[in-house]
């Protein structure tokens, strides 16, 4: 019996396979992937740039126990990156002279609420001027009781004297205080004791009045 014979079968005679390609550009897995990256790196650099940034506190230099008071010597300002400076302290000035309400310790930020001062944003340095014969001895951290003994002239004249501030903070001094001339010293006082002071110093005589150191530390004001 005689096999029909057939035609090979060659590329020609195939039909073409259509690929059917999937366009990856409304695949939504590759846009979330991508958005997923770039909100990576988007908050990755806001956290290296909070953290390269710097602003100066303070910082102690020495122990200090509860009810010590804050010595020029006990702290000093340094550039620290910190993600909030809110609560720490940046002013040395206004720092000397408070009292700790905790042990603190050296290398310590230190913290308004170690401090005896609740409104320490508020503080104002303010110059006052000192007659000769009137100025006691004095060092950058001591506290003092502001007196003014009023005058029409401006000059020590009747009294009544009276207390304006209590337990001012002594800022600043002079290189130099000679008790014997005029001169002036840098007080911290709370912004709201500003303009009494100020009108006192218009209105008469400023004498200030030294508080011992025991007596701060006990907590009498």
């Amino acid at each position: 019996m005689a096999i029909p014979f057939r035609e090979p079968r060659t590329v020609a005679h195939l039909k073409p396979i259509q690929l059917q390609r999937k366009s990856t550009y409304k695949d939504p897995k590759l846009w979330a992937g991508v958005l997923l990256f770039f909100t990576s790196a988007y908050l990755g650099q806001q956290t290296l740039s909070a953290a390269g940034a710097r602003t100066q506190v303070a910082v102690l230099v020495n122990d200090l126990t509860t009810g010590s008071s804050i010595g020029p010597d006990d702290v000093q300002l340094v550039d620290v990156a910190v993600p909030d400076s809110a609560n720490l302290v940046t002013d040395l000035q206004a720092a000397v002279g408070m009292t700790v309400r905790t042990d603190v310790f050296a290398g310590d930020l230190l913290n308004v609420r170690a401090i005896g001062l609740g409104e320490f944003k508020s503080i104002r340095n303010i110059s006052v001027p000192l007659r000769a014969g009137h100025i006691p001895a004095l060092t950058i951290g001591n506290r003092v009781d502001v007196w003014v003994t009023p005058s029409t002239t401006g000059m020590a004249m009747p009294g009544p004297s009276r207390v304006i501030i209590s337990s001012a903070v002594v800022a600043g001094i002079p290189d130099v205080l000679d008790s014997n001339s005029d001169s002036s010293v840098t007080l911290a006082i709370p912004t709201k004791q500003v303009k009494g002071l100020v009108q006192a110093m218009r209105d008469g005589v400023i004498d200030l009045v030294v508080i011992p150191i025991q007596n701060d530390v006990a907590g009498v004001r």
